[in-house]
């Protein structure tokens, strides 16, 4: 297993070009001054990825390069489940102030802002009492005990 340092020595050692770049085409008798550029200008660019692929070559094929991989695929699924719970812990959070606000709001307004009275003894002229599911009697109490009562809103149906 090579080090960094090792692929690092091996990068440096890979030829450079030289410094004052030298258009190979300059002067060529069948081509004009700018066609003599151009060429020049596409062969520096073809030496220029040479060498790159070169140095990619070098540094992909490392072993250093593959541990380095495995071991940024492993964070990198950590940090998704960080980020999955870090998302649910705010969604969480949010929710709770929203039901919290709501629950505040209906505790300030109290039922009276809704306008029904609430107390079972508010039943119409004609002996019913609207608020309650069976209408036509009095609410009743179950038989095992349970004195639920279901009520609902007659503006709603």
């Amino acid at each position: 297993m090579a080090t960094i340092q090792e692929v690092l020595d091996q990068v440096a050692a890979l030829p450079t070009a030289p410094k004052p770049y030298v258009n190979p085409y300059a002067g060529h008798r069948a081509l004009a001054e700018h066609e003599q550029e151009l060429l020049g200008e596409y062969a520096r660019l073809a030496d220029t990825i040479r060498r790159v692929a070169a140095l990619s070559t070098i540094l992909s094929s490392s072993a250093a390069h593959a541990d380095l991989l495995t071991q940024m695929r492993v964070l990198e699924r950590k940090m998704g489940l960080v980020l999955t719970l870090y998302k649910a812990s705010v969604w969480a959070t949010v929710q709770e102030q929203a039901e919290m606000a709501e629950a505040e709001a209906m505790a300030a307004a109290g039922a009276d802002a809704y306008g029904l009275d609430m107390h079972p003894d508010a039943y119409n002229g004609d002996g019913a009492n609207p608020y309650y599911y069976n209408a036509g009697a009095a609410p009743e109490e179950s038989a095992d005990g349970d004195d639920t009562v279901v009520m609902r809103q007659p503006e709603y149906y």
